[in-house]
């Protein structure tokens, strides 16, 4: 597994990057709609050759949610179990100021079939009760993010991620995947093992990823490993605020834990302050 750690956080941190250019490029002109963005950030990956074509994560086409969804709606767009379904996938709707907005892609690296998952949820207005709403739900992930260690058992770092939601009154994840027999989860593992995952089609890269993941679910008794990294993305939602998301990776190597967000640079272009300062 060599040199997991610094490849683990380089391919993060070029989705992060590649998201910023393609929001920067089109945030505040006609052209910022949900496809757009889409489009904008799957070309920005585009410029790395050594991620494969499509993301992981499909559908939705590209492996890229960029879902936005409105107050008068019930933010309706992002009361979802999944995203599979092509009535989520990225349509041509405006991104306004007062809406939420879901992004989040799944790149894959050609050569060893590690996989740079990044998203978040941002939003530009003044509703002080998104604001807290996005707040708590950062913090809920945070915690979770900083509870995992070496030799805990999965599920219980799940039944922490119920905790820590429901102990600023959020309503639990209930992220589904297709491939988890237990139906809910907070996260997997990314697989760092799948021989011969370079001379893989995309189709069967998709495949062998989505199968060799381990969820963090309510009966995953396996303990987390001291190399090991692992997706967190619970998802939080309250009665009256949709579904919000703040993936994290962790990754366990050589005694060292390292949480990684890259969001700095985005919450700060957007204004969002007030969850700059809890990052880890």
């Amino acid at each position: 597994m060599p040199d997991t750690l610094s490849r683990i956080k380089d391919l993060r941190q070029g989705t992060g990057k590649a998201f910023i250019k393609a929001y920067q490029k089109l945030q505040g002109t006609p052209d910022f709609t949900e496809s757009n963005l889409r489009d904008c950030w799957l070309s920005e990956l585009g410029h790395n050759p050594q991620l494969r074509e499509t993301g992981w994560y499909t559908p939705p086409p590209g492996g890229i949610i960029c879902t936005s969804c409105k107050a008068e709606d019930d933010y309706a767009a992002l009361r979802q179990a999944s995203f599979r379904e092509e009535s989520t996938w990225p349509q041509n709707t405006p991104i306004g100021e007062e809406d939420i907005l879901f992004a989040y892609a799944s790149p894959v690296d050609r050569q060893t079939g590690y996989i740079g998952d990044w998203g978040l949820c941002l939003y530009r207005g003044s509703n002080p009760g998104i604001i807290e709403h996005l707040e708590n739900a950062l913090l809920a992930t945070i915690d979770v993010a900083q509870a995992a260690c070496s030799g805990m058992a999965m599920k219980d770092l799940y039944h922490i991620a119920l905790d820590a939601g429901a102990k600023r009154g959020l309503l639990s994840s209930n992220v589904q995947s297709q491939s988890d027999p237990a139906g809910c989860n907070i996260g997997h593992t990314i697989p760092l093992r799948i021989p011969g995952i370079s001379g893989q089609s995309n189709e069967q890269c998709v495949k062998s990823i989505s199968s060799n993941r381990i969820f963090i679910n309510s009966g995953q008794a396996q303990a987390i490993g001291d190399k090991m990294a692992l997706v967190i993305e619970p998802r939080y939602s309250t009665e009256s605020y949709p579904d919000t998301l703040f993936h994290m990776t962790i990754v366990f190597e050589d005694g060292q834990k390292d949480i990684l967000h890259n969001y700095r640079e985005i919450l700060a272009f957007n204004g969002m302050d007030r969850l700059i300062r809890h990052l880890p």
